[in-house]
């Protein structure tokens, strides 16, 4: 069913309730949003606001929370855990260039191995498809 928000957009959805909301048409941008994580501009090409450089990011209370699929890591400390993003998936990779520090790594959280950071030297972590997560890096 075919209903407006109260915002004002187009909304396509599964029943005639809130929260089973399937498509969206922004109204101000013409953006169409799938699910609440794809979204598709104008053309039909798909816009991943995930993608590209995130804002530069630090450890707080040994864990790191990225945003987008790639970060400048700044400062030191330990990193036991590695935030998983709502649109990250077995397979997800995100990439991390310490700029100015070394952290160090250890494996009592989601870490699936330990890793010496190196400045300058970009590390990719992927998600592994295991009932407990845990992300593995590249070196």
């Amino acid at each position: 069913m075919i209903i407006p928000s109260t915002d004002g957009d187009l909304v396509l959805s599964v029943g005639n309730y809130p929260g089973n909301e399937v498509l969206r048409a922004n109204k101000d941008t013409g953006l169409l949003t799938l699910n609440d994580v794809t979204t598709l501009d104008a053309t039909g090409a798909l816009v991943q606001p995930w993608d590209g450089f995130g804002a530069d990011i630090s450890l707080a209370t040994n864990l790191l929370t990225p945003t987008n699929r790639f970060h400048n890591w700044t400062g030191t400390g330990l990193m036991k855990n590695l935030a998983i993003p709502y649109w990250a998936k077995a397979g997800a990779q995100i990439t991390l260039i310490a700029k100015n520090a070394t952290p160090t790594v250890d494996t009592t959280g989601n870490i699936g191995l330990v890793s010496t950071i190196v400045v300058g030297k970009a590390i990719t972590y992927t998600l592994d498809n295991q009932a407990t997560p845990k992300w593995w890096p590249s070196y």
